[in-house]
């Protein structure tokens, strides 16, 4: 945006090189107008040079201080890529709730979607407004692909943001690829028991592994899914109980990653474990990622498996993994095994000797 600004006025020959389609394909107008008082510059880009270059764009990306004015100025025939960063909830609401809205005018070319909400507040009627946003924008984009739902907050980690879907079918059958944060296995199930036939990808962060009230239908969890992604950063005792069979309805997967924190187990997730009981089920895996702790094991000390013996089955089947484990004299053992390189954002590092348990942050480069 930057190039084209600097060249369209400028003369003749810069003028037709920043309407080049080239330049003109992908707009990202976040990195430039970052505060209020870039408006000057959002008033130029409109007035002088998006009605140029309209019919070229195929992807915007817009937030909170361009959205309303760049979706009002242009006609997008080609835009099929909409990504709406760092909205406040409330314009949220707004956008995606009024069948009047300018987004809802284009929803029916959106393949491609990613919305991020900011909550700078989580009051239940704020909880409940991101819900919605995430239930209307299924009813509204027909046509969607990939959707990516998301957000940010400077307040503390808070699971009562997560989404809490309502059993009914809304959703856009035709989505291969959905990134979002559920509040439960329940939501989860929900979504792959045969609503998103067309689902090829699925990574999703689910707050609460716990018992469901959703019953895993047998003929028509997704056959398509090819990778899945699982993160939960809260203990759960029902790996064995969900976890597990929800794994083995996913045959066809080429792609796994897990990030779980299972307690009170009555072993630890070992590399005989995976590979016996999850890999081998998958003919087609080509990639396993995962970082895996196992807490409040109870065995006694002497009866503590090797790191050799816990890696084995995974490094003989071609997997780069480490692992550590832990014992305290009450009986409460642990075991931490992950793939390598490590690719997760954070790391729990938990321990008996001495301290709480500990997470390392990671920023993703």
């Amino acid at each position: 945006m930057d190039v084209l600004y600097s060249f369209i006025g400028v003369n003749k020959k810069l003028d037709r090189l920043a309407r080049d389609i080239t330049f003109t394909q992908s707009i990202n107008l976040v990195t430039t107008l970052s505060n209020e008082h870039n408006n000057s510059i959002l008033d130029r880009f409109c007035l002088l040079i998006l009605q140029r270059i309209q019919h070229n764009i195929e992807c915007l990306t817009l937030n909170s201080l361009s959205v309303d004015r760049v979706l009002r100025t242009g006609n997008y025939s080609r835009l099929h890529k909409l990504s709406l960063v760092n909205l406040p909830i409330e314009m949220a609401c707004r956008i995606f709730n009024d069948e009047s809205s300018l987004v809802y005018i284009i929803s029916h070319q959106i393949t491609h979607l990613i919305v991020t909400i900011n909550m700078d507040n989580i009051a239940e009627d704020i909880l409940e407004m991101f819900k919605n946003v995430f239930t209307n924008i299924f009813r509204m984009f027909r046509n969607l692909i990939d959707f990516n739902y998301s957000w940010y907050s400077d307040l503390s980690y808070s699971a009562k943001a997560f989404i809490d879907l309502p059993f009914r079918p809304f959703y856009a059958s035709n989505i291969s690829c959905l990134n979002v944060r559920l509040n439960d296995l329940n939501d989860c199930i929900c979504l792959l028991n045969g609503h998103l036939s067309q689902l090829h990808t699925f990574i999703v962060e689910i707050d609460w592994i716990r018992k469901t009230s959703v019953a895993l239908n047998n003929k028509e969890i997704v056959p398509n899914l090819k990778c899945f992604s699982l993160i939960s950063f809260r203990q759960t005792i029902e790996y064995d109980a969900k976890i597990v069979p929800l794994l083995r309805h996913m045959s066809k997967l080429e792609k796994l990653t897990l990030s779980l924190i299972v307690d009170r187990r009555n072993s630890f997730i070992d590399g005989n474990h995976l590979v016996n009981d999850i890999l081998s089920k998958m003919l087609d895996l080509h990639t396993f990622i995962f970082n895996i702790i196992t807490d409040r094991v109870i065995i006694e000390e002497e009866f503590l498996p090797t790191s050799d013996y816990i890696l084995r089955p995974l490094i003989e089947k071609g997997y780069n993994a480490e692992c550590y484990t832990d014992y305290s004299p009450m009986n409460n053992s642990q075991c931490h095994i992950y793939s390598l390189p490590f690719t997760f954002e954070r790391m729990h590092m938990l321990t008996n000797k001495g301290g709480d348990p500990k997470t390392m942050n990671f920023s993703t480069i």
